[in-house]
């Protein structure tokens, strides 16, 4: 008899993420990582304001393609600055 249990779909990367940036808070803030987590919670928390008012109101003036449009444009936009800010801080 098979005794494994379904406990939902792989989720181990999403799970290593507040691992990873906890070690680049603590290298980041290394004598004070709990304000620096404090502020990553503040800062996600700010983010997700922002994203459900922004969002709210174009749904409403607009309709529910403004949405997607505009989050596509906020992704790539965050995608580019990622990718601009790996190249500058590269380390030979």
């Amino acid at each position: 008899m098979d005794t494994t249990f379904y406990t939902g779909p792989d989720t181990s990367a999403a799970n290593t993420q507040p691992g990873s940036w906890g070690a680049v808070l603590a290298g980041t803030f290394p004598r004070d990582a709990e304000a620096g987590g404090g502020l990553m919670v503040a800062v996600v928390q700010l983010a997700i304001t922002l994203g459900a008012t922004c969002g709210g109101i174009l749904f409403d003036g607009i309709g529910y393609q403004a949405t997607f449009t505009a989050s596509a444009c906020v992704l790539g936009i965050a995608a580019l600055l990622a990718f601009v800010t790996q190249r500058l801080t590269r380390q030979p």
